[in-house]
C-alpha cells in the first residue's frame, strides 16, 4: 500500500484494499482472542497468589 503505483490501477487498489480490511478484521478478532486469554490468565494467576 505504499506503492504509489498501486493507486493508479483501480482493480489492482480495490483488491489490496478487500485484501488489507480482511487482514485487518482478522487481526482484530485475533487480538480479541488474545486479551480474552489474557484475562482469564490473570484471574487464574489471582487465585494462586491470593
Amino acid at each position: 500500500m505504499a506503492d504509489p503505483a498501486l493507486y493508479a490501477d483501480n482493480r489492482a487498489w480495490t483488491e489490496t484494499s478487500k485484501k488489507y480490511d480482511k487482514c485487518r478484521s482478522r487481526l482484530e478478532r485475533w487480538y480479541g482472542r488474545w486479551e480474552e486469554a489474557q484475562e482469564k490468565l490473570e484471574e487464574i494467576n489471582r487465585r494462586f497468589t491470593d
